[in-house]
């Protein structure tokens, strides 16, 4: 049987609240009809009673299931002896009895009505629907709106597993007559055990998937296409709602492959491949989930990297900046020599440079011979000044620098300090994604992408990068548009990375001495990990995932909804006419603006600064001298609490368990389940395991948790 606990059926309640009471309570008119209809007070207390009881369940309990609370409330509401007890001494007083309590609202009671708006409802939902407790509160909702009497509770649950066995039992024939022979001898393959093992592979693929590591995702990889190799669930299930598959598949996974082989082979197919499909699916998003976290990672080692690389250079930058001063002195020093020195050149002006040395030799090379002897003396000697100048400058620079270990190796040192003196850290991604290379085309071969907008360029970019690989293109520099050959012509493929790079990754792919060249591993890098940043945000989907999956393909069109906007507007209380909605909202936004503006000079939380709205922290109110005594009394007075004790507590009081249970939704079949489900709960909600749990507790398994 469904549990009631997880329907909308209506029940008395735990305990007597002051609201519940208040429910019971008659009316002085009630209490005078039923002292007409009756004669002896116990059939004035149970004509109350029931009229009560219907009033709040709309069906007829028995009496004896009515709790003890409801029964003394209104006994004593009605001033009758405590040993008066609500009772009737035959069959033909109830059945009178409860027609009285029909007529005084003018209900009546037609039991083959009932049944077929029951069924009826309970036939169309369980077309999408699977799980029995839905099923039950789809039927209580068609009956309150029909305004009719419920039946009892085994009555709907009896008539949806009928209604239920039937549909299902035509949905296995269809999706089983879909599945080729080679299929099902696949699907049925699973449930054979190992000799070796012990295990068949059917509850082997019931484990999870494990840390986001590469060899993980290698692993999750290989699953996905075994999982794909044993046939296309997707047309085996074409036409069948998700709600049922994903019941199908809840259903195989908490059976073990013995319990599987004892139902029939029609349903055992489809529970099968209800199975396979959920789990295509769940693969997908996990290998997703698992090449995002990966390209994340890589940035992260990445940004580690040119920290540490910082770090490295910082001595190195220091003795550069170093040997740069020391050439500086040098210059200076060159420039302020005293020319009548013994051994050194004439002093020339300080701020002279090579570049005016040249440009002066050029003027007496140019082939004009000096007009007299004295034009040439005076001609010759201001280059002769500046070559000594620059050949004293050439020589104390070369000192300098042969002196901090040589141009070769200052040169060397410059380029690995300039490579990372800014904050790009994306040249440094390729060396941590070599390792990912083959694992990132195998997971962009394995899912399908789709864009879920018109911009398509990352997509065209990871077309380009794995055309790159098909022709096995191993130079380091590559040109952005190849020639490739596509069903026996020649088509050009190009990339436009500045459709979707930033300026630091166009930096890292492209070389000014390389024009319309691009450094085809940084390319693979940056296609990746855009492409994680679009799955991320939704604009690329995963066809065949959940997660992943197109969201805009799930909405409803305009066509769908436009049947139902007047009743939603009706329900929210919104005008449905689109100008009086405008108005309507119009209206609304012009009463709150004049209610801020009235409100505002009291208002000290809000100012206005250069125009615009600032809203300060509230401030709370100090608490009263009071206040704090009553919190001092309560903490002394309440004692302390086991957390077991109180889940244990709440559950009792709230029937938070009753969400619980089998996914099937009948009652659970293990013994003391309320017991079983808080001891469940408080392994969960304090981090422990199954079996760290069973060795602290008697008389539990980790089995059972």
């Amino acid at each position: 049987m469904t549990s009631i606990d997880r329907t909308a059926y209506p029940r008395f309640a735990r305990r007597a609240s002051t609201r519940e009471l208040d429910g019971f309570t008659p009316a002085v008119d009630e209490v005078a009809w039923a002292r007409e209809m009756t004669k002896t007070d116990p059939h004035l207390l149970a004509l109350v009673v029931w009229l009560k009881s219907y009033q709040r369940l709309r069906y007829f309990p028995s009496l004896d299931e009515v709790p003890d609370w409801v029964v003394g409330h209104i006994r004593s509401l009605l001033e009758l002896p405590e040993t008066v007890a609500a009772e009737v001494d035959a069959s033909r007083t109830g059945k009178r009895h409860r027609e009285f309590v029909r007529a005084r609202p003018g209900v009546k009671y037609d039991q083959a009505e009932v049944r077929d708006i029951a069924e009826a409802a309970i036939r169309a939902a369980a077309q999408n629907k699977d799980n029995p407790a839905d099923l039950i509160n789809v039927a209580l909702e068609e009956l309150a709106d029909a305004g009719r009497e419920l039946p009892g509770y085994t009555t709907l649950d009896k008539m949806v597993a009928r209604v239920r066995t039937e549909i299902n039992g035509n949905v296995f024939a269809e999706v089983t007559a879909r599945v080729t022979a080679a299929q099902r001898a696949r699907l049925l393959g699973l449930l054979r055990v190992n000799p070796a093992t012990r295990r068949s592979e059917f509850d082997r693929l019931k484990v999870p998937a494990r840390a986001a590591t590469i060899g993980k995702l290698k692993e999750r990889l290989a699953h996905l296409a075994k999982l794909d190799a044993i046939g296309p669930t997707e047309q085996w299930f074409r036409g069948v709602p998700p709600g049922k598959i994903s019941h199908f598949c809840g259903e195989a996974r908490v059976t073990d492959a013995a319990d599987m082989s004892k139902v029939n082979e029609d349903k055992r197919v489809t529970l099968l491949a209800g199975f396979i499909h959920v789990l295509r699916i769940s693969a997908r998003d996990e290998v997703t989930e698992m090449f995002c976290k990966r390209m994340a990672v890589v940035h992260k080692k990445s940004r580690a990297r040119l920290e540490e690389l910082r770090e490295e250079h910082r001595l190195e930058s220091e003795r550069l900046l170093e040997v740069f001063g020391e050439v500086l002195a040098a210059a200076r020093e060159a420039g302020t020599q005293d020319p009548d020195a013994p051994g050194d050149a004439a002093e020339p002006q300080a701020d002279g440079n090579a570049e005016e040395v040249g440009t002066r030799s050029e003027e007496v090379d140019d082939g004009d011979a000096p007009e007299s002897e004295e034009a040439s003396e005076a001609a010759a000697e201001p280059v002769d000044e500046q070559a000594e100048l620059a050949r004293r400058t050439g020589v104390l620079v070369l000192k300098a620098l042969a002196e901090g270990g040589g141009v070769a190796r200052l040169s060397a040192a410059h380029e690995a300090v300039a490579a990372h003196h800014g904050n790009n850290y994306l040249p440094l991604c390729e060396q941590y994604y070599k390792s990912h290379r083959p694992a990132m085309f195998t997971f962009a071969d394995a899912v399908v992408f789709e864009a879920t907008s018109a911009e398509r360029a990352v997509l065209d970019a990871l077309e380009f990068v794995k055309t790159l690989r098909e022709m096995d293109r191993r130079a380091e520099w590559i040109e952005e548009s190849v020639l490739v050959e596509w069903d026996g012509e020649e088509v050009v493929l190009s990339v436009d990375v500045d459709a979707f790079a930033g300026p630091l990754w166009k930096r890292t792919l492209r070389d000014k001495r390389r024009p319309g060249l691009l450094n085809r591993r940084h390319l693979e890098v940056c296609v990746f990990s855009h492409l994680a940043s679009e799955l991320r945000s939704g604009d690329i989907a995963v066809v065949g995932a959940d997660s992943y999956a197109n969201l805009h393909a799930q909405l409803m069109t305009w066509e769908e909804c436009e049947p139902h906007a007047a009743k939603f507007c009706q329900q929210a209380g919104i005008p449905a006419d689109p100008k009086a909605l405008v108005a309507h909202y119009r209206k609304l936004l012009t009463d709150t603006a004049k209610d801020v503006d009235a409100g505002y000079p009291a208002n000290t939380d809000l100012r206005l600064e250069d125009g615009k709205p600032v809203l300060a922290r509230h401030k709370g109110v100090e608490r009263r001298p009071s206040a704090l005594v009553l919190e001092a009394a309560i903490l002394d007075r309440l004692p302390e609490r086991h957390l077991l004790d109180i889940l244990a507590r709440t559950a009792h009081l709230t029937g938070w368990p009753r969400h619980l249970g089998p996914a099937s939704g009948s009652d659970p079949k293990i013994r003391d389940s309320l017991g079983r489900y808080v001891i469940t709960a408080f392994a969960y909600g304090g981090n422990l395991g199954p079996t760290e749990v069973a060795r602290h507790m008697r008389g539990v398994s980790a089995h059972e948790i």
